[in-house]
């Protein structure tokens, strides 16, 4: 038996985590120095936090001990575990479980090259073909076909939060909310593209 593994912000509902038998390992989330498990606060909390601090909310890697827990319990029913991480570009999770994985022959390592519902996609793809008897690198191979087919597009609904995150400067911020200028931002693979077009009109 496989067990698919997936980050929990992978975004995946608990009714299809249940439906597809995807399990997730717990990333922390980290905020004006404190940390918080995505069961312990909701998004509309904690997007509320960042609104009245202007600070950043952050993901980090899970710890070696977190990491070696999930690997532990996903093999006590399975011979073979298969985990996909959110892409290496975006956080040092992949480089934290590889690490971990080379203690544990039985498990492999797989970067999703994406975030959010586009790992949990995938996630989804490789527990059904986990289920009609593909081998782990059977379901490697056919992810890495599919990684490549994926565009990821996805809007921030202020310009404020790019400004948080330091991705633009305040002046930027400023007059793009003025003009009712939302960004669009795509990933695909390893590269990313954004696009500034006002609210309503489709980017060029």
């Amino acid at each position: 038996m496989l067990t698919i593994l997936a980050d929990s912000t992978c975004d995946l509902p608990a009714e299809q985590l249940r439906l597809s038998g995807v399990q997730t390992v717990p990333i922390p989330l980290w905020h004006l120095d404190q940390e918080f498990r995505e069961t312990e606060i909701t998004a509309a909390q904690l997007l509320e936090r960042v609104k009245r601090s202007g600070q950043a909310a952050l993901t980090r890697p899970p710890s070696a001990d977190t990491l070696l827990h999930a690997y532990r319990q996903a093999l006590v029913n399975s011979e073979r575990v298969l985990h996909l991480t959110t892409s290496r570009q975006l956080t040092g999770t992949y480089a934290a479980a590889q690490q971990v994985a080379a203690q544990l022959p039985q498990v492999t390592v797989v970067d999703s090259m994406q975030a959010s519902y586009a790992l949990g996609i995938q996630a989804l793809r490789a527990a059904r073909w986990a289920d009609q008897g593909l081998s782990a690198a059977e379901i490697v191979h056919r992810l890495e076909t599919l990684q490549r087919q994926i565009l990821f597009i996805y809007a921030v609904e202020k310009l404020d939060f790019l400004r948080i995150n330091g991705r633009i400067g305040s002046a930027a911020a400023f007059f793009g909310n003025l003009m009712g200028v939302q960004p669009i931002l795509a990933v695909q693979g390893a590269w990313s593209r954004q696009w500034a077009a006002p609210v309503g009109k489709p980017p060029p």
